[in-house]
This record gives structure tokens, C-alpha cells and sequence, in this order.
């Protein structure tokens, strides 16, 4: 918790990735982009099929224990993308630039990408499953306590829970480790599951804390909304680059 109190560059950041969040501003964004997606899919679901698919799943925990499995799936494919598209990562680096963690760090995100691509990715599948927006909400609510918890100075490998089940504070200090044998590992949000089932795991150890961060410092400016515009700004020039790299290809094939 002290660190908290010493208001550097990260820590400003940290503060306000935390207000973004709890204010709700992200959310808002959130589900007024994803309106139409709520609404639209699960009626046309339910004009063919006569019910929610949901629904299919008799017990109410179980639909809970379904939608916060599929949602941490996601996440993890979501997340794998951001780190392998190079537009999409200079949005989420945002997210990798604090060099040292306290327990709100993992709420600092660039709001475009939050609010659009990831919003979009989770909602479709759980849309046409019908998910009731509530469970939606509550599973949130409790995968946001594991992010205050992976993100914090906690030198916790959880023993043979963080080996067979959740991904603890030490494996994900690997995910934001500057070390290059490091990068893109541990890329899931909750389960270590995927990770291990899709090779990008990489098993901490507890008596070895890498550093964080990202190369140079440029997105730990002491105002967030500088921070927004430089990663949002970077991910625009790949964007372009990317489009002109495509119609060139197209000009040189069709001659």
C-alpha cells in the first residue's frame, strides 16, 4: 500500500487508470458501444431457436461457473492478439508501462482498446449464448479482485494452485517482465490452463523477481490523457503502415 503514496510518474498513472475505471467511465463507453450487440443478438437467438442457448445449462452456478470460463478463454486470445498484432500492441503497451506495481496497476489501459475491440470479442460469443447481463457484471467484478492481486509487489507463486489452476502474482510479473525470454508468456487472465495448453507459459520461480516495464519511458507521462494520445497516435502510424505495405503488395502482384 505504500507505494501508493509515492506519487511518481507510474503511480500518478496508476491513480488515474483507477479513477477511468471506477468511475465507470470505461464502462460506460463499454456498454453504450455494445448496446445494440446485447440487445439485437439474443432476440434473434431467441426468435430461432425459441430460447436463450443458455439456458441449455440447467443450474444457474453452473451457467456462472460456464460464462466465467468462456469469458477467461477469451481473455486469453483477446490478450494474445493485443501482444502479437503490432497495432494492437501499442494500444495495450499502455498497460505494460508501469516499472513497478502496486495493487491498481492492473487498471491502467488505453479506454479505446478496452471499450471497443476487447468489448466487442467478449460480448458476441456471450450475446448468442444469451448470458444474463448480470452474470456478466458480477464475473467482472471478481476477475478484477485477481488483478488487483496479480499486480501487486506479493511474492506469491500460490504453490500447486498457482501450478494447476490460477495464475498467481509471480507468473504474471513474468508477463510483464522486460526480460526478452519473457515476453509473451503467461498471457491468461485467471486459469493457467490455456497458457499451458497453448505453449506460452513459463513457470516462476520465487526467488527471482525480474523488472517490469517497456523500453524507454515515454508512456509514463505524469498526464494519462498524454498517454492515451502517444499509444492510441502509435497504433494509428502501424495502422497506416500496414494499409500502404497491403495496396503495395496488391500494385506489385498485379503488375
Amino acid at each position: 500500500m505504500k507505494r501508493l503514496l509515492v506519487l511518481d510518474n507510474s503511480a500518478k498513472n496508476d491513480w488515474t487508470g483507477f479513477v477511468f475505471r471506477y468511475t465507470m467511465i470505461n464502462e460506460i463507453l463499454g456498454y453504450g458501444l455494445l448496446l445494440g450487440v446485447a440487445l439485437f443478438i439474443p432476440k434473434e437467438i431467441r426468435f430461432y431457436f425459441g430460447f436463450d442457448l443458455i439456458r441449455l445449462i440447467p443450474y444457474s452456478l453452473i451457467q456462472v461457473i460456464v460464462v466465467f470460463v468462456l469469458i477467461d478463454f477469451l481473455d486469453y486470445w483477446v490478450h494474445r492478439i493485443e501482444h502479437t498484432s503490432t497495432v494492437l500492441w501499442e494500444m495495450h503497451k499502455m498497460h505494460h508501462a508501469p516499472n513497478r506495481f502496486n495493487i491498481i496497476s492492473g487498471l491502467r489501459t488505453n479506454p479505446i482498446s478496452d471499450v471497443s475491440i476487447k468489448r466487442i470479442l467478449y460480448a458476441l460469443p456471450l450475446a448468442i449464448a444469451g448470458s444474463p447481463v448480470e452474470t456478466y457484471i458480477g464475473v467482472q467484478l471478481i476477475r478484477n479482485i485477481m488483478l488487483s492481486l496479480q499486480h501487486s509487489e506479493l511474492k506469491w507463486n500460490l504453490g500447486w494452485i498457482g501450478k494447476y489452476l490460477l495464475i498467481s502474482p509471480m507468473a504474471h510479473r513474468i508477463h510483464h517482465s522486460v526480460e526478452r525470454e519473457h515476453f509473451n508468456k503467461n498471457l491468461g487472465t485467471i486459469f493457467v490452463w490455456w497458457d499451458k495448453f497453448f505453449g506460452t507459459w513459463y513457470e516462476p520461480q520465487c526467488d527471482y523477481v525480474p523488472e517490469i516495464g517497456v523500453e524507454g519511458d515515454e508512456l509514463n507521462h505524469p498526464n494519462y490523457l498524454v498517454n492515451i494520445y502517444r499509444s492510441t497516435m502509435a497504433s494509428l502510424e502501424k495502422l497506416l503502415a500496414e494499409i500502404n505495405n497491403y495496396w503495395r503488395a496488391q500494385s506489385v502482384r498485379s503488375n
